[in-house]
């Protein structure tokens, strides 16, 4: 499936603080991969950037439509809490 250039793409910008914050990160953006997979068999975009600012580490996901943002926001603050940080 093309990306319809009239879609806006959604950022979602990730700190990670830790070594241990960026291997779940790691480990939610394969979850997150995984269960994409079955919904969509052409595969959706979804681009990832590392960034250092003044707060340290940053990913940076970018997705093609808003739902599966959203999807991901939500993978990742369950997998934040069962590390016991803020979301």
């Amino acid at each position: 499936m093309d990306h319809d250039p009239r879609l806006p793409e959604v950022e979602v910008v990730v700190p990670v603080g830790s070594g241990e914050e960026d291997l779940l990160f790691g480990e939610t953006l394969n979850q997150f991969a995984q269960l994409l997979a079955g919904d969509d068999p052409d595969g959706a975009l979804l681009i990832v950037k590392s960034e250092y600012g003044e707060d340290g580490l940053v990913k940076k996901v970018i997705f093609e439509h808003p739902s599966r943002a959203d999807r991901f926001r939500d993978l990742w603050q369950a997998a934040r809490s069962r590390l016991g940080e803020p979301s």
